[in-house]
Parts: structure tokens; C-alpha cells; sequence
């Protein structure tokens, strides 16, 4: 039987996007939070390749800095891929789904806390950029898959009406929300590239 992480590097190598390669993942049986984390483990050993154990320290410091611009193209590539859509008339959340995009956007933003908690360690001292690497590159990944989850959350137009608007007259309370804690992360995302850029 096919494992797991065999699967996801198959449809990885496909080109499928994260969304779709979890639906089917989740048809063939597999849990949703194991498939997320294989999908992070297996984007992280791609972008970070193990480099030898004997190099020289200028030569270990060049390869940081290659990660570490690595890590903003993917960064860049899965905003772009991935785009936070804010809502629209073509976009409904289903009500249940509110109280889960808020913790995903507040998982989000933990993230982005430890991306830039990370970037500061690296800009204080160069004799810590190894030692940050690693924390720096799975706080990268996990960003990027909570991204992923919270564009998968949004509904679009199909199910019956009365599941896709909030009730108990929440809806203009939760909408309103809901569009600050997006325009949050997005306004913080940006910042984290900007830092990323003009640090590396």
C-alpha cells in the first residue's frame, strides 16, 4: 500500500495545489491534519535541501542566505497562489465555518509572530543564523499551509441559502469581523514581506 508521504510527493509532482491534494487525499482515507503536516514536511525538504556536514563557514553563511530568500519566493508565491479572498457577492461563508476561519486567522497570525520573531534573531547576530534556520523554516511552512486552510474555508455560491447566512441577526456583527481580522492579516503579511526583502 502506497504510504501517505508517497502520495503527497506524487501529486505534489503533479502540480496539484494544496486544496485539491488534500480533498483527495481525504477520498482515499487519510486524516486531514496528518495530510497537512506531510504536505508541510515534504514543502520544506524541497525549498531546504541538506547541505553537507563539512563546509566552510563562509560557504554555510552564502547557502543561509539562498534559504533564506528561497523562503520569501515561496512566501510570495503561495500569497499569490493561495490569495486571501475578502468577501464578495460571489464569496458566502457557510455559519458554522465563522468560528473556524477566526481561530485559522488567529493561528495565522501566531505564525507570522514566530516568521518575525525569527527574522529579528537572524539581523541581531550572525552566529545565530544557523541555530534560527530550522525554526525559521518551519514557522515559514506552517504559515503557508495556515494560508492554504483559510482560503479552503471560503464558500462559494451552491449550498441552500439559509446554511450560507448567519443567523439570530449576527450577520452584519460577524461579516464586519470577519472582513477586519482579513484586512489584519493581509496589511501583516505584507509588512513580513517588506521586512523580508530589505533584511535579505
Amino acid at each position: 500500500m502506497v504510504s501517505l508521504r508517497e502520495r503527497v510527493k506524487e501529486l505534489l509532482d503533479k502540480g496539484l495545489p494544496e486544496h485539491e491534494i488534500i480533498s483527495q487525499l481525504k477520498k482515499e482515507g487519510f486524516k486531514t491534519e496528518e495530510i497537512e503536516t506531510s504536505i508541510g514536511q515534504e514543502l520544506v525538504e524541497r525549498l531546504y535541501k541538506e547541505e553537507s556536514v563539512q563546509k566552510k563557514e563562509e560557504v554555510v553563511e552564502e547557502k543561509v542566505s539562498e534559504k533564506l530568500e528561497a523562503g520569501l519566493k515561496e512566501l510570495e508565491k503561495y500569497m499569490k497562489k493561495e490569495e486571501i479572498r475578502e468577501p464578495s457577492l460571489s464569496v458566502f461563508i457557510k455559519v458554522e465555518k465563522y468560528g473556524e476561519i477566526i481561530n485559522t486567522l488567529e493561528r495565522a497570525r501566531n505564525k507570522i509572530d514566530v516568521v518575525e520573531k525569527n527574522l529579528n534573531l537572524l539581523k541581531e547576530s550572525d552566529k545565530l543564523r544557523s541555530e534560527v534556520l530550522d525554526s525559521f523554516k518551519t514557522a515559514l511552512s506552517a504559515l503557508i499551509l495556515e494560508i492554504i486552510n483559510l482560503d479552503n474555508l471560503f464558500e462559494k455560491p451552491g449550498g441552500p441559502i439559509e446554511e450560507m447566512i448567519p443567523k439570530e441577526g449576527k450577520e452584519e456583527e460577524l461579516t464586519k469581523r470577519f472582513e477586519e481580522e482579513v484586512k489584519s492579516l493581509r496589511e501583516r503579511l505584507e509588512n513580513l514581506k517588506k521586512t523580508m526583502e530589505s533584511s535579505f
